[in-house]
């Protein structure tokens, strides 16, 4: 008996440690802009979350960020320019300045060493982070999004927010320029381009007001800001340009424009700005409203990226190639009309993938991915969105392929990969498996679980639009 229950604990501890414990990843290689980061320890993948960790000095001074420790409190800090990061230990929470990220792994010790998410890290200080599986293992790459923007005329510094019994105020702190303001629907949204401006501001500020529930801001690409309000409902709004700021003013229900602001005072410098010039929204370029027949499916990877590499040597690639073809076939049965990022297996950017979608009126992107961990027990479906945006879209996907293929549950998350962060309308990225199980492999490779998944997406939708 007493051999039986020391025999019990042990499976129990490692199995513990198997399934819980980070784990060292030998095939990890991190680059930035092409230059390898020599960590004097392994990356680590946590098995739960499939995040990669690296110990914090290194990454955070290969992307010239200072770093310190504060042992007080328990955490370590990054800090360039005006951005000041705070990971406390073992918290699944960050700080950017004075703004709380959510995590999907907490910042830990192992082994001695104080280890960091590589992807916020990177994303935090203004890089685009792509990993992908090589036939040596998993290659990271970092890369400045903000490369080549020092010609930038413009600085996005920070948004501030005022109310009063009439309206909300928002300040852009930003200088003069030519803007692009356009509302969106279902979510509502409003959305403000800002050309030529380089994004320095939080990306995600949380709001408790009657109309605005967040800001997320972001870099649309090397040259353009974007700043997203998403709205609590249809709201009407003035824009007042002024030399240093962008004041963007949102009428709660009952109010009028007059009662908003004192037709005799002025708007601008020099009264040169009126309401009746800039601050109708009939002025402002409007985007098309949604199309609610018009959907963008978005294959993972592709040509030389080949995404994860599955337990047998197969390609992520190619699984959800296969799967986003079938889905369209379905989609357009059901009447839908379907834009495809990529029809082939070739390398398609980040930004294309965004662009190919912004240029439509689409009221939905979703991208088909496969996952992977170091850890070949782990399995389950998972959809993730946005920091802070509408789950409906995710949840309701989750739900619906979940009851058609009784997958591990591994819930609705939130990420900011660069698909779903930067596309207008409501996105998600759908990780349909692990091909790093060989069990579950194997299911995603049958055609007849292939089918249940696809049906499942398409239920989805429907479900989705009632």
């Amino acid at each position: 008996m007493f051999r039986t229950k020391n025999l019990i604990m042990l499976i129990t501890v490692v199995a513990f440690w198997v399934l819980y414990v980070p784990q060292a990843f030998a095939g990890v290689d991190v680059c930035v802009d092409g230059e390898p980061v020599n960590f004097d320890v392994q990356p680590i993948v946590d098995a739960s979350s499939n995040r990669t960790l690296v110990p914090f000095r290194q990454i955070f001074e290969a992307l010239g960020a200072k770093v310190w420790f504060d042992s007080g409190i328990n955490a370590a800090f990054g800090q360039k320019d005006d951005l000041t990061i705070k990971l406390p230990i073992n918290q699944k929470a960050a700080y950017k300045n004075n703004s709380q990220i959510q995590l999907d792994v907490a910042a830990q010790v192992v082994n001695g060493r104080t280890m960091v998410p590589l992807r916020f890290i990177g994303e935090s200080l203004g890089c685009r982070v792509d990993a992908h599986g090589t036939s040596a293992g998993l290659k990271v790459d970092i890369t400045w999004i903000n490369s080549g923007q020092s010609d930038n005329l413009r600085t996005l510094k920070e948004i501030n927010t005022e109310s009063n019994d009439l309206e909300l105020l928002l300040e852009l702190d930003v200088e003069d320029g030519d803007n692009r303001i356009f509302k969106l629907g279902n979510p509502d949204r409003l959305v403000i381009d800002l050309p030529n401006t380089t994004n320095q501001a939080d990306e995600l500020i949380r709001l408790e007001d009657k109309l605005l529930s967040s800001i997320r801001t972001g870099q649309l690409d090397n040259t353009t800001t974007r700043v997203v309000l998403d709205l609590t409902g249809v709201v009407d709004y003035q824009a007042e340009e002024n030399n240093d700021s962008l004041i963007i003013r949102l009428e709660y229900p009952g109010q009028s424009s007059s009662d908003a602001t004192d037709p005799a005072e002025p708007t601008g410098p020099d009264d040169a700005t009126t309401p009746t010039e800039t601050n109708d929204p009939a002025d402002q370029p409007q985007a098309p409203e949604l199309d609610d027949k018009l959907i963008i499916l978005d294959a993972g990877h592709g040509g030389k990226d080949v995404g994860a590499v599955g337990y047998s040597g197969k390609y992520e690639k190619d699984l959800v190639f296969d799967i986003t073809n079938q889905l369209k076939t379905a989609l357009e049965n059901e009447g839908y009309t379907v834009i495809l990022t990529r029809s082939d297996d070739s390398f398609v950017s980040l930004e294309e993938r965004v662009d190919i979608a912004d240029r439509t009126n689409a009221f939905a992107f979703i991208s088909i991915h496969a996952n992977s961990a170091a850890n070949s027990s782990v399995e389950g479906l998972e959809v993730f969105k946005y920091y802070g945006s509408d789950p409906k879209l995710a949840q309701d996907m989750l739900d619906s392929i979940l009851m058609q293929t009784g997958q591990v549950n591994r819930k609705v998350k939130e990420a900011g990969f660069y698909v779903i962060k930067n596309t207008l309308m409501p996105a998600i990225l759908i990780e349909t498996g692990f091909i790093s199980n060989p069990k579950e492999e194997d299911f995603l490779w049958d055609p007849e679980n292939q089918k249940d998944i696809v049906r499942g997406i398409v239920e989805g939708i429907i479900k989705y639009q009632r």
